[in-house]
């Protein structure tokens, strides 16, 4: 509570320093709250929650299988794709190569998408999902193979104690 000796003028925070803008209650030195510290700062000053960014630009998924496509909106209405849809499942209207498409998603930044207006074709970047999900089909050949490597993990992990009974309690 403040009474009338306070030196603290109303509406000020104890933290607030004359001829700083309000909100920055950073020491000084230390960069404003929202602006970016420098990668050579020492690892021991960062904040909780912050993500420090290498100096470099590394590509994300650069070891992934990427294709190009011709698409072409044949609706009457704008169609918008976000970035990790399936892409061999978009709206029916749009016609490209959907089985060449299995597997992939446009090649733009999370949360972003591509918009194709009325009669509009357009070359596309797709990359291939990560995981199972962008693996090829399944083949018989390949279930049998993964089937028998299933089994003889097994088989091998299982210790020969385990298939003893246990010794009856007195």
């Amino acid at each position: 509570m403040s009474g009338p000796g306070d030196e603290r003028g109303r509406g000020e925070s104890a933290g607030h320093q004359p001829g700083q803008p309000r909100g920055t209650d950073a020491p000084p030195g230390e960069p404003a709250r929202g602006e970016a510290r420098s990668a050579a700062e020492p690892r021991g000053s960062l904040r909780p929650g912050e993500i420090r960014l290498a100096a470099t630009d590394h590509p994300l998924g650069a070891d992934r299988e990427r294709i190009i496509l011709t698409v072409q909106n044949t609706s009457r209405r704008v169609v918008r794709v976000t970035s990790h849809y399936p892409f061999e499942r978009v709206n029916p209207r749009l016609l490209f190569d959907r089985a060449a498409a299995r597997g992939f998603r446009l090649d733009i930044p999370a949360g972003a998408s591509v918009r194709w207006a009325p009669g509009e074709e357009r070359e596309v970047g797709l990359v291939r999902y990560g995981g199972r999900i962008g693996a090829p089909p399944a083949t018989p050949a390949s279930i049998a193979a993964a089937a028998t490597t299933a089994v003889s993990i097994a088989a091998a992990t299982t210790p020969a104690a385990a298939t003893h009974a246990a010794p009856a309690r007195p």
